[in-house]
Formats: C-alpha cells, sequence, structure tokens
C-alpha cells in the first residue's frame, strides 16, 4: 500500500494525531539546520576568523568545511522547506494535511477548549462567562494562526531565495546535472544563482515563524528557538574564539 493509499484509509483522528508528531520532528530538525547555520555564518561573515583561518598551512582546509558546510545548509532547508514526500517532516508535506477540512476540524476544536476547569455551585456562572469568552478567544486565534501560516507558507515559495536554493539542491546537490555550453559538456555552475550571503537565515526566519504557528495549531504548544539559538550561539562563538558571529562592526 502507498503513503497517498495509506493516508487515505486513516481516520481524521489518527492523522491529526501524526500530524502533531510530524510537526514536532519537524522543529528539531529547524533547529539542528539553525545549529549548522550559525556555525557556518562567521566563517561567512565575520572578517577576523576568516583572515587567522583563510592564511597559511590552514586556508585549503577552511575554505572546503566552509563549502561542504554551505552545501549542507542548503540541503537541510530544502529537506524542511521544499521536500513534498508525504513521508517527511517538511512544511509542504504538513500543510498538504492541514487543508484537509475534517483534519483541521479537529485541532480546531482541540485548540479551542478553554483550559480552566468546569466549576459548580455559586462559581458555575462565572466559570460559563469565562468559557464562553475564552473560546471565542480561541477559535479568533486559531483563524488567525491558520490564515498567516498559509500567507507565510506562500512568501516562502515565492522568495528569491526559496527559488534559488531549489535549483541549487536540483542541479547541483541532488544530483551532478551537466549542462551544454558552446557545444561543450560542463558540470553546473551553481554561481548562475547569485546566492548572497544571510539568504539562509532569511529562509531559517521565515520556516520559524511558520514553525510558531503550525506548534500552536497543531501541537497547542509554545514555540520560539530564542533559548536554544542563544546557546548555540554562545558555543560557536567559544568554538572559534570569537566575541560575536559577525565580527566587528565596520563605522
Amino acid at each position: 500500500m502507498s503513503q497517498s493509499q495509506q493516508t487515505k484509509t486513516e481516520t481524521p483522528e489518527r492523522r491529526a494525531a501524526d500530524l502533531g508528531q510530524r510537526v514536532d520532528h519537524f522543529t528539531t530538525f529547524l533547529l539542528l539546520a539553525y545549529a549548522q547555520s550559525l556555525f557556518l555564518r562567521p566563517m561567512l561573515r565575520n572578517v577576523d576568523l576568516i583572515a587567522r583561518m583563510g592564511g597559511g598551512p590552514r586556508r585549503a582546509g577552511f575554505e572546503q568545511l566552509r563549502r561542504t558546510l554551505y552545501w549542507t545548509v542548503v540541503l537541510e532547508i530544502m529537506k524542511l522547506c521544499g521536500d513534498r514526500d508525504q513521508r517527511t517532516a517538511s512544511v509542504p508535506s504538513i500543510m498538504r494535511e492541514l487543508r484537509d477540512p475534517a483534519v483541521r476540524n479537529i485541532l480546531f476544536k482541540k485548540h479551542c477548549r478553554p483550559g480552566l476547569p468546569r466549576m459548580a455551585g455559586d462559581g458555575y456562572g462565572m466559570w460559563s462567562a469565562f468559557s464562553k469568552e475564552e473560546r471565542a478567544r480561541l477559535k479568533k486565534q486559531f483563524k488567525e494562526r491558520y490564515h498567516r501560516l498559509r500567507v507565510n507558507f506562500s512568501a516562502l515559495k515565492r522568495s528569491r531565495e526559496f527559488r534559488a536554493f531549489k535549483k541549487a539542491r536540483n542541479q547541483a546537490l541532488a544530483h551532478h546535472q551537466v549542462v551544454t555550453t558552446k557545444g561543450a559538456i560542463k558540470p553546473f555552475d551553481a554561481a548562475v544563482l547569485k546566492l548572497k550571503i544571510g539568504d539562509e537565515n532569511k529562509l531559517l526566519e521565515l520556516t520559524r515563524g511558520i514553525a510558531v504557528d503550525l506548534n500552536s495549531i497543531v501541537r497547542g504548544a509554545s514555540f520560539s528557538g530564542e533559548s536554544y539559538l542563544e546557546t548555540e550561539t554562545r558555543d560557536v562563538c567559544a568554538f572559534w574564539e570569537i566575541e560575536s558571529l559577525d565580527g566587528p562592526v565596520k563605522i
């Protein structure tokens, strides 16, 4: 039985539960990609580090490490943002599940359930009024976050950075594609993509915004990743013996 056939036979309740686990794994993979990106960042931006490591006998090794890690980060980002295989923990596969009204309705009802325990006796009236108000707030919150999720996903797919990374994955990473230029067959030159330093961070930030809303409406969980990124940043600076990822600010 194929993955799509198996999905069709599962109940919406089972698919909603599985979606929560998938979002959890997606969030973990996103943080791991961030960790790789943070380790790479000073190798691309910090002029003091580049001058220290990019000269002498360490130059070749530093450049090889930087090049390898850069393409690894590109590939990891595309696994998160561009992989459409339904078996993956990626934004496209998760969004495909969320398009199903039956699955989304289960998540909606779960999200809109007030958390205050039911009160009896004299407290029932106050509990009832609060629950009604809280339920209305949560309904509005779910709709707003799902709308923002769709808008951000659309913006991600339309972005220059995503389109460039997708082409890099398809033509330089997943395959050793060759092209014909003036009658000669040559390897695809990624330089034509005009990738820029910082493109990887822009895509990760867009993806983190998507992760915030996915965790909220699918798992009922709060996510920001700030504390993790702060710890990783400190560890990277300690490893490279630098004060900041980007180095001194030039005035």
